[in-house]
């Protein structure tokens, strides 16, 4: 009986073992874009979060000019992922690593190649807490850069501003806008 018990749990050992190097490799070899979503807990990747969130970490720590513009350009996806899962887990791991990457050099006001920095992206789901957290980390509310879906250029505060003339949420735009006018 003894041996059964030792076999048994040295088998679980190798499965652990095995399925521990099975996502890092898997993790190591998905686009930093795809790691993001991973860590943040996205639907599809399942017991490779752990592994995704591991690398995040130990990326982030050291981090090149290289490595920091990929986390700028990765903000706005983080932005995204929070907004639509603001009440769960993943909204939340979208919120920490935003703020971790931010940390350790990521640009608050990074301009992708929509023209939108991530504080475009907050106003535009109309955010008042992610609005309030870039604002924090030093986002800047009078940026003004061509945003191409809109065939305008726009910072996020004339953005706002923009939204709530149109009529919509006269309240929420309210709060939003006072937000960025006291940057």
């Amino acid at each position: 009986m003894n041996k059964l018990v030792r076999y048994t749990s040295l088998s679980a050992l190798g499965i652990a073992l095995l399925f521990a190097g099975f996502s890092t490799y898997m993790t190591l070899n998905l686009p930093f874009d795809q790691k993001v979503d991973c860590a943040t807990g996205e639907p599809g990747y399942g017991l490779l979060a752990p592994a995704c969130r591991a690398y995040i970490n130990l990326f982030s720590t050291g981090a090149t000019q290289g490595e920091r513009e990929q986390m700028s350009s990765n903000l706005h996806r983080l932005m995204t992922a929070y907004t639509l899962n603001s009440q769960t887990e993943i909204g939340e791991n979208a919120l920490n690593l935003a703020d971790r990457f931010i940390e350790r050099g990521a640009d608050a006001n990074f301009v992708d190649k929509d023209g939108g920095t991530p504080l475009h992206t907050a106003v535009l789901h109309g955010d008042e807490r992610l609005v309030r957290f870039l604002l924090s980390r030093g986002a800047d509310a009078n940026q003004s850069t061509h945003i191409q879906f809109l065939s305008a250029t726009l910072s996020p505060l004339e953005l706002a501003q923009t939204i709530k003339q149109k009529g919509n949420g006269e309240q929420k735009w309210g709060a939003i806008i006072r937000l960025l006018e006291d940057q």
